[in-house]
């Protein structure tokens, strides 16, 4: 978990077995807001309390403590119009990046990338794309760039450690007070509002089970 006074960042996976010698590796990014498009037309028109961003690994187990990453998955708007949901395998890998992590001398996915709308940017070009996109900062509203500051600080620039799930019939975590999210839950079908008080869930993103509990990799 990633914090400032008004913000959490938090990773939350499940692992699970499916096929023959494959295991899916689920992580979702929780956030407590998403503040919307930033672009001078729309001004954060579609901002909404909390965010569930999704990713996952499809493993397969090749030996005793080893195993080879097959596809992986990256989505930005799951399940909305603007879905931008994707599998890369084989020849894909090569406009991914995989550096070493200092902190655990382990292999880092840094190809994919959360953009300040919680949207997932898939490849060096797709990064540079949207950094030409980004809004000057004298058209932005002034919360906005008090915002855009708070965003720039360090602590945001490392991702948060993953808490394990557990499973729907067997939690390992479910309340998520713990790490800034009142009143959210891991399991259960309630739409995930980022802690935040809210008089109707309607406009939360989905549940954070659906998108645990799923396999994108045998849709």
């Amino acid at each position: 978990m990633i914090a400032n006074k008004q913000n959490v960042l938090a990773s939350i996976g499940r692992v699970a077995p499916f096929g023959q010698n494959h295991v899916v590796v689920n992580i979702v990014l929780l956030y407590t807001r998403d503040y919307g498009a930033q672009n001078p037309i729309c001004f954060s028109a579609s901002e909404h309390p909390g965010d569930v961003e999704h990713v996952a690994i499809d493993l397969e187990i090749t030996g005793k403590g080893t195993a080879i990453v097959r596809t992986l998955f990256t989505t930005g708007h799951e399940g909305t119009e603007d879905d931008q949901s994707r599998r890369w395998k084989g020849a894909d890998f090569r406009t991914l990046k995989f550096p070493t992590d200092p902190a655990t001398s382990e292999p880092r996915w840094a190809g994919v990338r959360v953009a300040e709308q919680a949207r997932y940017l898939r490849d060096e070009a797709a990064v540079r794309e949207r950094q030409l996109q980004v809004v000057p900062p004298r058209f932005l509203p002034r919360r906005d760039l008090a915002r855009r500051r708070r965003l720039a600080s360090r602590a945001f620039h490392a991702p948060p450690k993953i808490e394990n799930a557990g499973e729907a019939a067997h939690h390992l975590v479910d309340d998520l007070a713990h790490i800034g999210f009142a009143g959210e839950h891991v399991w259960g079908d309630q739409r995930f509002c980022g802690g935040v008080r809210v008089s109707s869930r309607k406009d939360c993103p989905p549940s954070i089970a659906s998108k645990l509990a799923g396999n994108p990799f045998t849709r």
